[in-house]
């Protein structure tokens, strides 16, 4: 499949028994129509393993924050606090738990360095 962008490709070998990733496609198909989530382009098997072939968001709010001398705006703050309140507010609705919340696990999408945010 010819996505003509570049994608984030996650492999599972088949001897990882229950497997994690038939979960984690699940998931990620259930909330692609969602802003904010990547969409998954194709998943099956190659070889000894499962594949998944999703949308690549970079980068990551840390990486932001660093980008960004270490210090956000109060206009920056607060447009990441309220992507981020609809982000868990999709997970919430589609009964999905995050547990492991922090600035790495927050994908902020390639069209970041237009936003005023990178600024």
């Amino acid at each position: 499949m010819d996505t003509e962008s570049d994608v984030a490709i996650k492999l599972e070998h088949a001897k990882v028994d229950p497997s994690l990733l038939d979960e984690e496609i699940r998931i990620y198909k259930s909330l692609q129509a969602k802003p904010g989530f990547s969409r998954v382009f194709w998943h099956g098997w190659q070889d000894s393993f499962q594949v998944m072939v999703l949308e690549l968001l970079e980068p990551n709010l840390e990486d932001l924050f660093c980008y960004c001398g270490q210090k956000f705006s109060l206009k920056a703050t607060l447009m990441l606090a309220d992507q981020l309140l609809h982000r868990f507010e999709s997970l919430h609705a589609a009964l999905y738990l995050r547990r492991d919340v922090k600035p790495e696990n927050f994908l902020l999408g390639t069209v970041w360095k237009s936003s005023p945010i990178s600024r």
